[in-house]
């Protein structure tokens, strides 16, 4: 709820409040399957949620009213997010381990959404620009929180043996 709250509220901020539902709806649905980074707790929870909701609609913002944004950009961004989600996904929280079973159903999930939704966003390129931009840039926002958690433990391992 409080999730759903803020990026609402960073919705209503920005003058965005459909997109912020478009965004929420994609980001919550993709990462129930993909995983990625989890914080330690709740307030950094709530606060990287924050962070990633006002860059992603900021960034769809500016995106949406300038020429900067092609379709060449828009496939990069894409791709990029696609190859991440086919690649690493699920991605088990040590809090919320997966079975086989479930580990395999999560990845063909993840799969199938990355791929529709990639679809769907490079088609409503063509026809509605501002929503594909915010599903792209959600996509990649999903992408790289699952990026996010693959380097944490590495770095937290690698900091700890250099003490």
């Amino acid at each position: 709820l409080i999730g759903f709250i803020l990026s609402i509220a960073v919705g209503c901020c920005l003058g965005m409040f459909f997109y912020a539902l478009l965004y929420y709806g994609i980001f919550v649905i993709l990462r129930l399957f993909t995983g990625g980074f989890h914080a330690n707790t709740y307030l950094s929870c709530n606060l990287v949620f924050l962070l990633v909701s006002l860059s992603t609609l900021g960034i769809s913002k500016i995106m949406m009213y300038t020429n900067i944004y092609s379709i060449v950009a828009h496939i990069i961004i894409i791709f990029i997010s696609a190859a991440v989600v086919i690649k690493f996904a699920p991605i088990e929280n040590e809090n919320k381990p997966l079975n086989f079973e479930k580990r395999i159903r999560n990845q063909k999930i993840s799969r199938f959404l990355i791929i529709i939704l990639s679809i769907f966003a490079c088609i409503m390129f063509f026809f509605m620009r501002n929503i594909a931009i915010t599903i792209a840039l959600t996509l990649l926002s999903v992408s790289m929180l699952m990026v996010v958690s693959l380097i944490k433990p590495k770095e937290m391992k690698k900091s700890e043996q250099d003490q």
